[in-house]
């Protein structure tokens, strides 16, 4: 695409308390290829109890804080307020975007009926057992499938949409812990009629957090889906019973096979990522479902005191 025509790009980027990681996240939005003119970068805090906006002022890029509402998606809202940009990306502090994510995020940028530019999520140097199960599974994978070029949703680790997406279906829904970004995303197939499309050459690197950090994400997770289906009916989300019945399925199967991959580890047919995969999404199944009970009693106690 010729520089000059090329969409003016705002980056927003989410922070809580992301000392440890801001550094190199806005470092790689600084170095990026796409001509420096042509895209601004906006930090929005959410409240830091760190000195994350202090590191922040160091750089050459616009500080802005959301201090009404505690979610990530409240500072989102906030940034695109004030982003100048025809194109709105986003990403998160805990990330670091490869060289080209800009570039590659915007070669779809002249076909109109893509209304969102989602780009590949992986895992920043996995050096664990359990980082590498996460690496195999895809866990942070987008798209429907490894060659699907359309997405059934797409997350705001890295993803962009058009200006004129927010203008015509507001923003995203502030209110809810996890998951409006999947939410917003079916909005702009259902309401525009506008096509969410991969490029897997845009990569951001998602840094791997603690097992009892991922426990929690999986936790918003389940509790996101049982907000979401509480506010649209239409909302496809599996049965609570089946989802119940695939854990238990799963520690059966996980219990049934370990004598034999045991051995199989043993005679190095297979290594420990395998030999502990079932235990692994065990792990991340009870978190989804947990999430889904605190869901469940928190509509419940809505519903009792009518709020």
């Amino acid at each position: 695409m010729n520089a000059e025509k090329l969409p003016f790009i705002s980056v927003i980027v989410p922070v809580y308390n992301e000392r440890e990681t801001i550094n190199e996240c806005v470092e790689s939005l600084l170095a990026q290829t796409y001509p420096k003119n042509k895209y601004e970068i906006i930090i929005v805090d959410n409240n830091s109890s760190d000195d994350t906006p202090e590191i922040i002022k160091k750089y050459p890029v616009v500080l802005l804080f959301e201090r009404e509402v505690q979610t990530s998606y409240a500072a989102r809202n906030k940034g695109i307020k004030n982003a100048k940009g025809d194109v709105i990306a986003f990403t998160d502090g805990d990330c670091i975007a490869e060289k080209n994510w800009l570039k590659e995020l915007a070669v779809n940028y002249d076909n109109q009926n893509i209304g969102c530019f989602a780009g590949d999520i992986q895992i920043y140097k996995p050096d664990s057992t359990f980082e590498e199960f996460l690496v195999r599974s895809k866990i942070f994978g987008q798209g429907k499938g490894e060659n699907s070029g359309y997405l059934s949703g797409a997350a705001t680790a890295n993803v962009a949409y058009r200006r004129e997406v927010f203008d015509k279906i507001g923003m995203f829904d502030e209110n809810i812990p996890t998951g409006a970004d999947v939410e917003f995303s079916w909005r702009v197939q259902e309401k525009l009629n506008q096509k969410i499309v991969l490029n897997k050459a845009a990569i951001v690197y998602h840094r791997s957090e603690r097992k009892s950090e991922y426990f929690e994400r999986w936790m918003r997770y389940g509790l996101g889906q049982e907000i979401h289906k509480l506010k649209d009916d239409n909302y496809i989300i599996k049965p609570f019973l089946k989802d119940i019945y695939n854990f238990i399925k799963t520690i059966f199967i996980g219990i049934k096979y370990f004598p034999i991959n045991f051995i199989n580890y043993e005679r190095h047919k297979i290594d420990k990522v395998q030999l502990y995969t079932h235990f692994y999404y065990c792990y991340l199944g009870l978190a989804h479902i947990t999430g889904r009970c605190k869901g469940k009693l928190l509509i419940l106690f809505k519903k009792y005191r009518k709020i």
